[in-house]
């Protein structure tokens, strides 16, 4: 099995000096499916201190040493290294209160997640693999290693963890797995924002998310905090790979068939997620236009272009034709034709400017606004050309 080369001479550093040491977890699972993992983690009998006295010559950041876990910069790559740990109790469903420490990798694995990501790999030792995870990698299944209902109860947000890695693999959550997942779902509204945000973000931009929204629309009404309907024969997968049109996209399909207004709808998770104001400004702009007629003429089109933005509309026209299935082959149509000619649709892009009016000496201040306001309108509406000495001949007539 490919183990990345700072990796390897993390493990070789550890074992040199008699301690046991592994790659584990996501990066054996990614690496027995062929792909390059992101990060590499490394599990060690050794403890903390010990960990950290084996790389007197590297950069050692020790903000986890609490849980057991050291990161080593190795060739300007940060590497984690943790101890081989059992969890103590959760009473926060998210974090152990404690941890202890243990000098076999066995009862290590056996506080993991899940079975694929709970195998350990060295040169020297071969795979480890107690809970079967590379046959249910082979069999596309993702199963919680030990009791199901006991590890979502732990950390609820292994929940969507199991969705998110279902969706990005294409994997069958067990049944059992699939039971407690249900079971447990309550446990989601004592996760952070933040949290789900990370995970959903990831779920929604993943290949195989569709058919687990509509099976799971339980466990996103609880970790969303809204009345989830998850009705849409229009896939998540078939969308531009962008967040606020996948999150838009995902927010739509749980709202289909619900009696709630989409914008406020929309409000509610994106302030539950805490998404960046550019993220919400844009899937609100959405929403909002799915509540407006789409326009019918050239003018209207221009005006909205306007306010939105030519990229955000045509955007918004893709992921409209998408889950209402109507032709607006018109509307597309238009945006061409102002793409084309290259259309003013916006005061800002219109050539007649504040200045321009003032230096005719004819108004006051407090009319200059009105006056751009009514420029434009004559370039919009009349289709007038956006020449500034053409605009200042029809403004005062």
């Amino acid at each position: 099995m490919y183990v990345a080369d700072n990796a390897s001479k993390v493990i070789s550093v550890l074992r040199n000096r008699g301690f046991k040491a592994y790659v584990v977890g996501g990066c054996v699972r990614d690496s027995l499916l062929g792909l390059t993992p992101s990060d590499w983690d490394i599990c060690t009998s050794a403890l903390p201190d010990e960990i950290i006295d084996s790389f007197p010559d590297y950069k050692i950041i020790t903000t986890g040493i609490k849980h057991g876990t050291v990161t080593v910069i190795i060739d300007k790559s940060p590497i984690e290294i943790t101890t081989f740990r059992g969890d103590g109790s959760y009473s926060d469903s998210r974090h152990p209160d404690s941890v202890e420490f243990y000098p076999k990798v066995e009862r290590d694995l056996a506080r993991r997640d899940f079975t694929i990501n709970a195998m350990a790999y060295s040169h020297e030792d071969g795979l480890i693999d107690l809970y079967n995870g590379e046959n249910d990698l082979n069999d596309k299944i993702i199963r919680c290693v030990g009791e199901p209902k006991r590890r979502f109860d732990e950390d609820a947000l292994r929940i969507l963890r199991a969705l998110r890695f279902a969706a990005v693999y294409n994997l069958k959550i067990e049944e059992k797995t699939a039971e407690a997942i249900h079971l447990s779902k309550d446990n989601l509204a004592h996760i952070s924002g933040e949290r789900i945000q990370n995970e959903l973000f990831k779920f929604v931009s993943s290949p195989y998310c569709h058919q687990l929204i509509m099976e799971y629309r339980d466990v996103f009404s609880s970790a969303l905090g809204v009345s989830c309907y998850g009705r849409s024969n229009a896939s998540l997968s078939q969308l531009p790979h962008n967040i606020y049109i996948r999150l838009f996209g995902f927010i739509y399909i749980l709202f289909n068939g619900s009696n709630q207004d989409l914008c406020s709808f929309c409000s509610e998770i994106l302030k539950r997620l805490k998404v960046s104001r550019q993220i919400s400004k844009n899937v609100l702009t959405f929403a909002t236009l799915f509540n407006t007629p789409v326009p019918e003429t050239l003018a209207e089109t221009r005006r909205i272009v306007g306010e939105t933005g030519l990229a955000l509309y045509k955007d918004f026209l893709m992921l409209y034709e998408h889950f209402t299935k109507e032709d607006c082959s018109l509307s597309g149509r238009y945006i061409r034709e102002i793409e084309e000619n290259n259309l003013c649709c916006s005061l800002s892009q219109l050539d007649l400017k504040g200045r321009d009016i003032l230096e005719l000496n004819m108004v006051q201040d407090k009319d200059i606004g009105i006056l751009l306001k009514k420029a434009l309108d004559m370039v919009i509406d009349q289709n007038l050309p956006n020449e500034k000495n053409v605009i200042l001949e029809n403004l005062f007539v």
